[in-house]
């Protein structure tokens, strides 16, 4: 509720004066200026009434422009957490990718060595089939080398696995 504070005034000073707290040369409630003092005391704590009144509806108003800016540095927050992670991944995947480059450049440098290797194979095993021919054992040629020689079996298709490059299915 509210205060009537000319009632409170006229309390609070009788109650003064009757325990001696007043001063000596104030004049009392009954004498010609205590009403106007209590009036000027009342008309004070009105005006402190009124600015305290103020002071909460700003304090309320800075409360909900607080809350505001919370609700809008919130998603900010999270949004840079998003895009920090973003960045990470995004560093990660480039070494990622300079080490595939590192990869493909490291099997096109193998590439004339493994069709060095296929040719010089299938050399050997024409040598051996016709060793074996000569010694009557022509038959006794495993089919892969059979396919070998006659050109069925191509050169190896070099393809790039996780743990390295592989050449017909064997790593290197």
């Amino acid at each position: 509720g509210t205060w009537d504070f000319a009632r409170v005034s006229d309390k609070t000073t009788t109650t003064m004066a009757a325990s001696g707290l007043a001063h000596p040369a104030a004049p009392g409630p009954s004498a010609v200026g205590g009403n106007e003092s209590i009036a000027a005391l009342a008309a004070s704590l009105s005006s402190i009434n009124a600015a305290t009144r103020s002071a909460c509806r700003a304090c309320d108003g800075l409360s909900r422009r607080s809350r505001h800016l919370d609700s809008l540095t919130s998603p900010a927050s999270e949004t840079s957490a998003l895009l920090q992670r973003t960045s990470s991944n995004l560093v990660s995947t480039g070494g990622v990718l300079r080490d595939a480059l590192e990869r493909f450049s490291a099997v096109s440098d193998c590439e004339p060595a493994v069709e060095r290797l296929y040719f010089g194979a299938r050399e050997a095993a024409r040598e051996v089939a016709v060793h074996a021919e000569r010694q009557g054992r022509g038959g006794v040629l495993p089919s892969s080398m059979r396919r070998l020689i006659d050109g069925r079996l191509e050169a190896p298709k070099l393809k790039l696995r996780s743990g390295g490059a592989q050449v017909g299915g064997a790593e290197r």
